[in-house]
């Protein structure tokens, strides 16, 4: 990926649309932004039956001409690849019938058991959002199989492959298209958007989804004090939470106290889903139920919010609804392509929902494929084993470039494909705890030295030709990813990055590190061993990165210990400020930060990505009542934070901006960074109809979101 010409890109499509959007208030305005242990094998100790063989949609009844992206049929779209009914209709100059699953009355039986399941055109909503399929017009059941190393761990790339939201980017990566949405506006200055919804639209248990829905999500939960003591930032705007008020069913007004313009561009990428269920959900609330904590109590949950919280949480991996006390198993509905039907240890299981809002060209109620059906292996080699084996169907979370080499080699023979696309926010970082818990450990990890030394002493050359097979820059992280933007200064990339460790030893003895132990490892101030406790998760990059790191390190006298932890201990331990180190894959594409700038203010990060200075964040929440003082131009970040998103992604103030914050981060050296610009491997079985080429390998964009996975189908 070439920085300069993407950014050209990026720039060129941000500023019409910002010079579009300004003043105007047409709907459906096109927004552009840059971009444990191993489990038992779960296939056989699954419960249910494999789904049945795939089974040929319709691909003429309705009338409706078949148009795929392949072969378009002179039909193109007014938002790319998908069209609202009207407008297909319109454009095609047919009236479109619409067709189903045949398998579709017996899944609804299991998910829904004993409701009347309504025909087809009554389940979809009025306008349904048409999907024009890569290739072909799609079959009928199967099962998409795919791995996670456990259920609440490397989940995330599996999850966006039936998400839903408002909007979503299209899979140039550039042009943002409704989706639950049929459109959205924003007033004159960016501090109203308004989301128009579909009329009709059903959950998954067939009840009506409205406005009312994204009002309970926030006002009833994300407001509520018994479930947050304060407010996210992710919902603060010029230091005051937005407002939310359904006007009627079918729109819904956001309103902020400082410009959001970017806001539509974070509803096109995060996970966090703004609509629940308000018609199953309310009964576990005390508002709406006065019984709701006696009733809590009585499963044996301390109160309301521990049996909500068994429903209920934005990261849709961490909340388990089958696996509370007896009697509390619960199917929450959901507006996604699956539905969560069984889950245990070893698997999860989802099945087909029966009223999804999507349809193909020639009418045919999306998905295609019954079952999504994960099971979990903590041990990369099982997974690769499973992968090489053609046992499962997709992914490419957790795929590193070392593994390539191997899964092609294998291709043929496992009847699957193997992609390497460019990435954005692959790249690995490390940061030290600077406000560690333990004040000898805070003084020498505070000493911008000894982050100079630490970077120094890193051989990034042997690491691209070792980890990652030559390919890759050698540089260091920033908050927000360099290919995304055009206001990263090449020496913010490159200082302290060449290997020298005669000058990082230098540092260390300038520090006053020079007492060593009979090994030779440097002891702290206080005469005590130095030792580095580096935890880390598997999820978080090559383990080979840790190995050859910890040797650079010991080189110059610094004693590292490896462990490998699971996913939830290391995020437990970072985000309590137990951690010595941080490391993970950086993140931080210009999408993604537009919406959540907390990686841009300490602890940068949230709770799955703690990195570094907790106590600094303390300080600034208490007014100096608690934790430790930031330095000035830290103290700095807050706000510029909070001025960043006030302004369009690419536009010269959002630029101006995101540069003094990253000046700053540069200047402290908060993250080490290894190699970045690295490609990765994608995975896909020759079994998954209409998968189309990746252009980018990002969660950012939430992996798999912007290619449509809903039109997939499984050929056999």
């Amino acid at each position: 990926m070439q920085k300069k010409s993407l950014w050209l890109i990026l720039l060129a499509l941000l500023l019409a649309f910002a010079l579009a959007a300004c003043g105007s208030n047409d709907t459906g305005t096109t927004e552009e932004a840059a971009p444990a242990e191993e489990a038992a094998p779960a296939e056989e100790a699954a419960p249910a039956e494999e789904a049945a063989p795939a089974e040929a949609a319709a691909e003429t009844s309705s009338g409706c001409p078949a148009s795929t992206v392949a072969d378009m049929k002179g039909l193109e779209g007014d938002f790319p690849k998908q069209f609202e009914l009207a407008e297909y209709e319109s454009k095609a100059g047919c009236t479109m019938t619409f067709s189903e699953n045949p398998d579709i009355a017996s899944l609804n039986e299991e998910l829904n058991p004993g409701s009347n399941l309504p025909a087809v055109a009554d389940r979809l909503p009025d306008e349904p959002l048409v999907v024009q399929p890569y290739n072909e017009i799609g079959r009928y059941g199967g099962r998409l199989r795919s791995v996670s190393k456990s259920p609440e761990s490397g989940t995330s790339d599996f999850l966006s492959t039936r998400h839903v939201n408002f909007v979503r980017f299209d899979d140039d990566m550039l042009t943002i298209v409704p989706n639950i949405a049929t459109g959205w506006e924003y007033n004159d200055d960016y501090t109203e958007l308004t989301f128009f919804l579909r009329k009709g639209h059903k959950w998954s248990d067939g009840a009506p989804f409205t406005a009312e829905d994204v009002d309970f999500w926030y006002n009833d939960i994300k407001r509520n004090k018994d479930m947050y003591e304060e407010v996210s930032s992710l919902w603060i705007f010029g230091g005051e939470p937005m407002q939310v008020e359904a006007i009627d069913d079918t729109t819904v007004k956001f309103s902020f106290a400082a410009p959001a313009p970017n806001f539509v561009t974070f509803m096109a990428t995060t996970y966090v889903q703004p609509f629940q269920p308000k018609h199953i959900l309310s009964q576990f609330m005390p508002k709406y139920n006065p019984d709701a904590n006696a009733n809590a109590q009585a499963n044996g949950f301390d109160d309301w919010t521990g049996q909500f919280k068994l429903y209920f949480h934005d990261w849709k991996d961490t909340y388990h609804p089958y696996d509370g006390p007896e009697g509390t198993a619960l199917t929450i509905p959901t507006l996604e392509s699956h539905v969560l039907i069984e889950e245990s240890t070893e698997f999860r299981r989802y099945i087909t929902n029966p009223y999804f809002h999507q349809v193909d060209t020639v009418g045919n109620q999306l998905p295609y494929y019954n079952e999504a059906y994960e099971i979990y292996s903590e041990d990369i080699d099982v997974t690769i084993l499973k992968l090489i084996n053609g046992e499962l169907d997709y992914r490419m979370q957790t795929l590193e470039l070392p593994r390539f080499p191997e899964l092609k080699q294998n291709e043929e023979k496992g009847g699957y494909r193997v992609f390497l696309p460019p990435t954005v926010g692959e790249y690995m970082y490390y940061t030290f705890n600077i406000t560690h818990q333990d004040p000898e450990m805070a003084k020498i990890f505070g000493d911008l030295r000894f982050r100079q030394a630490m970077s120094l002493a890193i051989n990034r050359e042997e690491i691209r030709d070792i980890v990652y097979l030559g390919q890759g820059v050698p540089q260091q992280a920033l908050p927000i990813d360099h290919v995304t933007v055009d206001f990263i200064k090449d020496e913010w990339l490159n200082q302290y990055i060449e290997y020298d460790p005669d000058a990082a030893n230098a540092l260390l003895d300038d520090m006053g590190l020079t007492e060593r132990d009979s090994d030779g490892f440097r002891l702290r101030f206080d005469g005590e061993p130095f030792v580095i406790l580096l935890q880390y998760a598997p999820q978080g990059g090559p383990v080979q990165n840790h190995e050859l790191v910890k040797g650079y390190w010991e080189a110059v006298g610094v004693r590292v210990q490896l462990k490998e932890v699971t996913s939830d201990f290391y995020r437990t331990e970072s985000s309590q400020n137990r951690h010595d180190i941080a490391t993970w894959r950086n993140g931080g594409g210009a999408t993604e930060v537009a919406g959540a700038v907390q990686i841009l203010v300490p602890p940068f990060g949230d709770f799955l990505d703690t990195r570094t200075g907790t106590m600094w964040n303390d300080w600034m929440q208490s007014d100096g009542a608690e934790g430790i003082e930031p330095p000035d131009d830290v103290k700095q970040l807050w706000d510029l934070a909070e001025e960043w998103k006030t302004f369009p992604i690419g536009s010269p103030e959002n630029s101006r901006i995101g540069a003094e914050i990253v000046a700053i981060h540069a200047k402290y050296l908060f993250q080490i960074g290894l190699v970045g610009e690295i490609p990765s491997p994608v995975y896909v079985n020759n079994r998954v109809g209409n998968f189309g080429e990746y252009t980018l390998k990002a969660y950012p964009y939430y992996w798999t979101y912007p290619f449509r996975p809903t039109q997939w189908f499984i050929n056999e």
